[in-house]
């Protein structure tokens, strides 16, 4: 393999789109136009083509098509879900249950809500970032309107036991929502059977386009819209809605609904294959993704001695796109915030690296990403 070629390991951050997606987009982009509220054939095209990407959607996700609606991104359908919730229920009351290893829209949304009176608890995990079960039925209270647990953690992969979760906020009489962004199409999910109140998930992270997310609402419950000024999707999002990204967006769970086993078997295997490889040729290495109940695809691990920009820009010279654990603000780097509450030492996370593997990823190229981060360590060591 050529040394400058490029290799991309961070799907989990985005991926690209699907050939098939774009070419089931195209039409929407170039010959097909309207506004999907408009009463002309021109909307009602569109207004079509929209349905049909909802109830695509819907058998999906094992719902009725009434619940879902469409948004711009998981990070629009996240603040929906907390400020809605929090707005139309304040009268109940006015706690909020999350964990201390939320996504930023989720974490930063209930930081927000804090600053207007409402009282934010953060419950702790346990190994691997798994919340503590026990210490979450300890802090539910009478005035508890909503708890916010992920289904799968974005840096380290870890699933979280949200089947336990959810059981646990109906019999408390609690909503609950889960951010489904990167479990979503990757593993099944049957929300007949699973009873969260709210799931919420972005077709960029499977190989749809930019620019749609999607909301589920299960029938009966209510929230504040975050965006007012029309009536589309039933009033709950209101913005004219980018048909061909939800197009694009059905197109993409389709396809998965077919691959989605053949290509969990193929990045099972090489993201054990790199785990060996690690572990065999690298001195001081912490695996951060648990070895069962994580996803297939995400990768998370720390080397002691070592910088992870340092190791990230290393790698990027050589051609691999990967991920650090680290968040860059002001010019110094900031410990993650999911690693530490996972209780990664300092030592360790300083030298972070998420690996995510993707439909495009071959063999070739993780063989070559072996290779080359075993001799960039020995590098980076040097001059961290």
């Amino acid at each position: 393999m050529k040394q400058r070629q490029k290799i991309y390991l961070d799907y989990a951050a985005t991926t690209p789109v699907d050939a098939r997606v774009f070419a089931k987009m195209k039409p929407y982009l170039t010959d097909l136009w309207g506004n999907s509220r408009s009463l002309h054939q021109f909307g009602k095209n569109m207004a079509q083509a929209l349905e049909n990407a909802r109830e695509t959607i819907a058998t999906a996700l094992d719902c009725a098509p009434s619940e879902i609606y469409f948004t711009s991104s998981a990070t629009e359908a996240n603040n929906t879900v907390l400020k809605g919730v929090a707005f139309s229920n304040e009268y109940k009351g006015k706690h909020i249950i999350i964990s201390q290893v939320e996504h930023a829209s989720v974490y930063e949304t209930a930081n927000y809500l804090s600053q207007l009176g409402f009282e934010i608890t953060r419950i702790p995990v346990v190994d691997y970032g798994r919340v503590d079960l026990q210490a979450l039925k300890d802090v539910i209270r009478s005035d508890t309107i909503l708890i916010s647990v992920m289904h799968v953690n974005n840096e380290t992969g870890t699933i979280q036991p949200i089947e336990d979760i959810a059981r646990i906020c109906k019999e408390k009489g609690v909503l609950f929502h889960t951010d489904a962004s990167q479990s979503f199409g990757k593993l099944p999910l049957s929300l007949h059977r699973l009873p969260v109140d709210f799931l919420t998930a972005s077709s960029h992270k499977i190989y749809g386009p930019l620019g749609a997310g999607l909301l589920f609402v299960r029938r009966g419950r209510s929230l504040v819209p975050l965006l007012h000024g029309g009536q589309h999707e039933s009033g709950v999002r209101a913005s004219t809605v980018n048909i061909p990204a939800v197009v694009g967006f059905a197109e993409a769970v389709e396809i998965y609904k077919q691959e989605r086993e053949e290509e969990r078997r193929k990045l099972q295997a090489w993201k054990e294959e790199i785990i060996a490889f690690l572990q065999q040729h690298v001195e001081k290495i912490r695996i951060n993704t648990p070895p069962e109940d994580s996803v297939y695809h995400i990768l998370n691990f720390s080397v002691a001695g070592a910088d992870s920009e340092l190791l990230q820009m290393a790698l990027d010279q050589k051609g691999i796109a990967v991920s650090t654990g680290s968040a860059c603000s002001s010019g110094r780097v900031k410990e993650s915030r999911i690693l530490k509450a996972c209780g990664v030492p300092s030592s360790f996370i300083r030298g972070t690296i998420r690996v995510s593997l993707g439909r495009f990823t071959t063999q070739e190229e993780v063989s070559y990403f072996c290779k080359t981060i075993t001799e960039l360590i020995k590098q980076v060591r040097k001059i961290s």
